[in-house]
């Protein structure tokens, strides 16, 4: 895989939805998504599209920036179960913090599973890949119990 690429997807998430705080939302309001984000990377554009809260769902790519061509394509949706026992913030935080762990210790092994455990919350992060196919599936628990998921699905155009 594109090395040059993985490290787009890598500071992309972590430049939108990893370094969004209550202050601070790079964000900008869409008409099809909620909220949208764009960087560009050297070659490429890190794109970031999403809407809901709990559920939530969205759209990643990175094109090429010359002619817009898809490099990299990846749905997601995610959720809080409706009785998780937490408060719907505190397991979005908690997910938040650990996406950017991984994003920032992986090292550009960005497909690499990953565990996180911080008070009563566990993160579970799990891949399979297949040639250019990636599924990702996040879990959250909370005292053991499974009350979080995220899951995104992949593909890398080369």
């Amino acid at each position: 895989m594109d090395n040059k690429i993985i490290q787009a997807i890598i500071d992309g998430r972590i430049s939108a939805y990893v370094s969004k705080t209550p202050g601070y939302n790079p964000y900008i309001r869409a008409d099809d998504y909620d909220w949208y984000f764009e960087k560009s990377y050297g070659i490429y554009i890190f794109k970031d599209s999403y809407r809901g809260f709990n559920p939530y769902s969205g759209i990643e790519t990175v094109c090429m920036n010359d002619n817009g061509k898809p490099v990299w394509t990846c749905d997601y949706v995610g959720y809080v179960h409706k009785n998780a026992g937490v408060n719907v913030s505190d397991v979005y935080g908690f997910l938040k913090e650990s996406r950017g762990k991984h994003l920032k210790e992986c090292k550009n092994d960005l497909f690499s599973d990953f565990e996180y455990h911080k008070e009563q919350f566990s993160y579970k992060l799990v891949f399979e890949v297949h040639e250019n196919s990636i599924l990702e599936k996040a879990d959250i628990f909370y005292n053991g119990k499974l009350i979080s998921q995220h899951i995104a699905s992949g593909i890398l155009k080369l």
